[in-house]
């Protein structure tokens, strides 16, 4: 019985540090390792190469489309709603899945390149 309540003692003791340290400003959330795994895993994915990302052709025609378009500079207004419409009359999308395709491309083609900026 007295192990128990050394054990809940401590947990206790532990809780009530915790909340003395976030009271005071400390933020011990980088202690989370399912918050760092997280974290990890998107680093990876934004850094990887974004061809290893597409699995169907109009991914692909999509990517192309953009990289056409911002190869003159950043991309217009009139451009962008330009090639929302070719994703909805060509590709027969919807106004969201055209949105989120084009979003696609944008996040695909950034222009960080990392292997490339030495």
């Amino acid at each position: 019985m007295h192990v128990i309540l050394g054990a809940l003692g401590i947990i206790v003791t532990i809780l009530i540090l915790l909340k003395r340290l976030s009271d005071e400003g400390i933020d011990i959330g980088w202690l989370d390792p399912f918050k760092w795994n997280r974290r990890r895993k998107w680093q990876q994915a934004y850094h990887s190469n974004p061809l290893f990302d597409i699995d169907d052709p109009m991914k692909s025609t999509a990517g192309l489309m953009y990289t056409m378009a911002k190869c003159s500079g950043d991309i217009s207004s009139e451009e962008k709603s330009c090639i929302l419409t070719i994703f909805k009359d060509v590709f027969k999308l919807s106004d969201v899945e055209a949105t989120n395709l084009l979003s696609d491309c944008s996040f695909f083609i950034k222009d960080e390149n990392p292997q490339f900026n030495k």
